[in-house]
């Protein structure tokens, strides 16, 4: 007999009346709370009987959830005793520069940087102003994807200006950390940036990319700068339950 629900959980918001299945919604959501910490790495997951208690599902909607999770190795199998809680998040500190791809990789999954598009075009508004171009000035675009688990994590918008990059469309743009073909090739090494951080929601060109989330987005923009001039305009999107960003502030 199918088990019924009457539209919405009381225990966890799952919603039976959404398109997304309810096993992809339990899934998101735990992955949310392992993403805020309620289970550490080397924690004990809850059993599929916990789970079914918890959240008013079926067991197999549970075992399909944590299937998930265990595929997307957030969640290993260890035998008799349970699921174990991995680590697979990025921990980046604002105090230093870093490269997002790099970032992960150093989560020891293997990271996917897929080139989506890359032209030379008109710099939009917000990239001129950025990159205190001249009218007329050409800038080269490139759109990256980066995946890992079989999930999107990342959309990557970078404009560098065709004057300081020529040849730039033959090179591998898929090279994990384009900084350091920017180095290599061209001379430019980076100084200091400018960043920002705002929660936005996916756009109909990125959705394409990263689908029906049930998770929160942060958008990354970045001005990057040599020695004397600003050289990168790069916008991140970036999904929100594989970051953990820190600071350290001194006072005195």
């Amino acid at each position: 007999m199918k088990q019924q629900f009457p539209g919405k959980s009381k225990h966890g918001g799952l919603d039976e009346t959404s398109s997304v299945p309810l096993y992809s919604q339990l899934a998101s959501l735990l992955r949310g709370k392992i993403a805020a910490g309620q289970w550490k790495e080397g924690d004990l997951f809850p059993s599929e009987t916990q789970l079914v208690q918890d959240y008013g599902v079926s067991r197999g909607t549970v075992r399909q959830a944590i299937n998930q999770l265990t595929q997307q190795n957030l969640l290993y199998r260890k035998r008799g005793v349970g699921s174990m809680v991995t680590s697979a998040r990025i921990d980046q500190s604002l105090n230093e520069f870093y490269d997002l791809s790099t970032s992960f990789g150093a989560t020891g999954l293997d990271l996917l940087v897929e080139l989506k598009g890359a032209k030379e075009l008109a710099p939009p508004s917000t990239v001129m102003d950025r990159l205190r171009l001249k009218t007329g000035t050409r800038v080269f675009w490139v759109e990256r994807v980066l995946s890992a688990r079989g999930e999107v994590l990342i959309v990557e918008h970078i404009f560098v200006p065709v004057e300081f990059f020529p040849g730039l469309l033959a090179q591998d743009l898929s090279e994990r950390n384009l900084y350091e073909l920017f180095l290599r090739e061209y001379g430019f090494k980076v100084n200091r940036a400018q960043e920002s951080f705002e929660m936005v929601e996916v756009c109909r060109h990125e959705a394409l990319y990263f689908g029906n989330l049930l998770v929160p987005l942060l958008q990354h923009t970045r001005v990057t700068f040599d020695e004397i001039r600003p050289f990168e305009f790069r916008r991140s999107t970036i999904r929100g339950d594989i970051c953990t960003y820190h600071v350290e502030i001194k006072v005195g």
